[in-house]
């Protein structure tokens, strides 16, 4: 049974599209305003730089923390239908054949 996505993939890809270019036109905005002499104070384009930075980083690590939620569940379904590792031998256990782990018959004994 597959997991239901939370959204499709072009409507991901939309809204990074939009948060990659609200990030552009900031950066625009930024470079046009410093090649401008004797400008003043641009507080409107420092409140518009601040809310396009946390909209766009709000957006790549929701997109990330998203599908790195949608991967881990995959690997839990994939390690759901894997068969459980058998334990790994004690040394020192004895194996019912006689034999005891560890033991050599070329040994010097004291």
């Amino acid at each position: 049974m597959q997991q239901p996505r939370a959204r499709s993939y072009p409507a991901i890809a939309f809204v990074s599209i939009v948060a990659l270019s609200v990030l552009a036109v900031a950066l625009m905005l930024v470079i046009l305003l410093s090649a401008i002499d004797g400008h003043g104070p641009a507080k409107w384009l420092a409140w518009f730089s601040w809310c396009s930075i946390g909209f766009g980083l709000g957006v790549l690590i929701r997109r990330s923390l998203l599908r790195y939620l949608l991967e881990a569940g995959e690997v839990a379904q994939l390690h759901a239908f894997l068969p459980p590792v058998p334990p790994a031998p004690v040394l020192g256990a004895s194996s019912g054949t006689g034999d005891e782990a560890g033991s050599s018959g070329s040994g010097a004994s004291a």
